[in-house]
């Protein structure tokens, strides 16, 4: 498990090569993160932070970020979700879904 800024905890791959205790910088694709609008439960995915939805940008693909994540998503799944600036969201990543882009 590695804390990042804000508190928010993730579970990473395993990464054999950074000793423990070291900081790295991960990223994910935001076409890897998974909105909904209630609380999930019942998921093999490890990652689960709450946020309020900061920014939309909708046009051909829809854009959020909420809690510092970015998603990426489409219009359909955006209307269905009615996903609007504000809105309580939370965002689902599976561990695999992470690498690290720096020490």
């Amino acid at each position: 498990v590695e804390v990042v800024e804000g508190g928010a905890e993730l579970t990473l791959p395993p990464i054999p090569e950074v000793p423990a205790g070291r900081s790295i910088w991960a990223a994910i694709d935001a076409e890897e993160i998974l909105v909904a609008v209630t609380p999930p439960h019942g998921l093999s995915a490890r990652n689960v932070l709450s946020g309020t939805i900061e920014e939309l940008i909708a046009g051909q693909d829809v854009w959020l970020r909420a809690a510092g994540w970015w998603a990426h998503l489409t219009p359909a799944a955006s209307r269905e979700l009615e996903l609007v600036p504000g809105r309580r969201v939370w965002l689902v990543s599976k561990t695999q879904s992470w690498r690290v882009v720096a020490e």
